[in-house]
């Protein structure tokens, strides 16, 4: 069903819907013996309106609908005139291998009709392909171009890249936490502890690529290579960043704290990778946390245990 079909099923529903519609009005004031009230005559009015409008609507869908129909039947007429101005033997076919035979035994008799029916059948016609005409069929490449690699960063995007600015780099590093204790009487003195924090070196590596494209190449292709190069660069740059930053914490976690032998109780796996006071903590930078890194993202990796000491 075409468009123009669809809209005219639509409005004719609607139309018919109306007309039931008023109907119903007029029934049921002729039912009760009395006349239209205000509010039912405002309905119908308004319901003859929308009738009106509907008719308007229709109007030129179906002038347009019969122009259709007479065109597709007047193309028919002339497409069977054609054939007949070809002649009856524009197309062969033989319903059964009998009705061949005949046609042949008759050709050879001398049947100019048979004869006739006999040379369209087993008429050979050339075959155009597009092999015989190339220069004629232009070429063009289907977009989007296929990429199926991924670029989602999972551990760059849950660490968070920092961009480290300029000149040296370094993170601080909290080494001992003030104290908060339980008051042992009244006028007594609070628990009373300074806060250290230390400053580690941060080196940061360097990753990069380049390709040196010619101006005829950005001008002349399309899709545009320029962005394609570009864009398969930041792709390469996010696998190859991702990749370390595995490498960095796969290697860090290696020289985390050792949770001693025997039971693994709260207490102890908390002893072992937590540091609550300034005695526990540990004397270097590696000692229970993470060590940070940084990549050409710029990329860096922040404490993971011991940082809350």
């Amino acid at each position: 069903m075409s468009a123009t079909d669809a809209m005219l099923a639509r409005l004719q529903a609607e139309l018919d819907e109306r007309r039931t519609f008023m109907d119903g009005l007029v029934e049921a004031a002729e039912t009760s013996g009395r006349d239209l009230t205000a509010e039912e005559s405002e309905l119908y009015n308004r319901t003859r309106d929308r009738m009106r409008d509907i008719a308007n609507q229709m109007a030129p869908l179906q002038e347009g609908a019969r122009i259709a129909i007479e065109s597709r039947t007047r193309t028919q007429e002339l497409v069977g005139m054609y054939q007949n101005a070809r002649g009856p033997q524009a197309k062969v076919e033989y319903r059964t291998p009998g009705s061949y035979v005949a046609d042949l035994y008759f050709a050879q008799l001398g049947d100019e009709a048979a004869r006739n029916r006999q040379d369209v059948f087993h008429r050979v016609a050339a075959h155009q392909t597009t092999a015989d005409n190339p220069g004629l069929l232009p070429e063009s490449i289907v977009t989007p171009i296929v990429n199926y690699v991924d670029l989602a960063r999972p551990l760059v995007n849950a660490i968070g890249p920092l961009d480290l600015g300029s000149g040296a780099w370094s993170y601080a590093r909290v080494t001992q936490h003030t104290q908060v204790a339980k008051q042992a009487g009244e006028k007594t003195e609070l628990a009373s502890r300074k806060m250290l924090i230390t400053k580690t070196a941060l080196g940061a590596d360097t990753f990069g690529g380049y390709v040196n494209v010619s101006k005829q190449d950005i001008n002349r292709t399309s899709p545009a290579i320029l962005d394609m190069v570009i864009n398969d660069l930041a792709g390469q740059y996010a696998i190859e960043t991702e990749e370390e930053t595995a490498d960095v914490l796969w290697a860090a976690a290696q020289t985390g704290p050792v949770i001693p032998t025997g039971p693994a109780t709260p207490s102890v796996v908390a002893s072992a990778i937590v540091w609550r006071d300034g005695s526990n903590s540990p004397s270097s930078a590696t000692g229970g946390s993470l060590p940070p890194a940084a990549t050409g993202s710029p990329l860096r990796t922040t404490c993971w245990f011991g940082c809350d000491q």
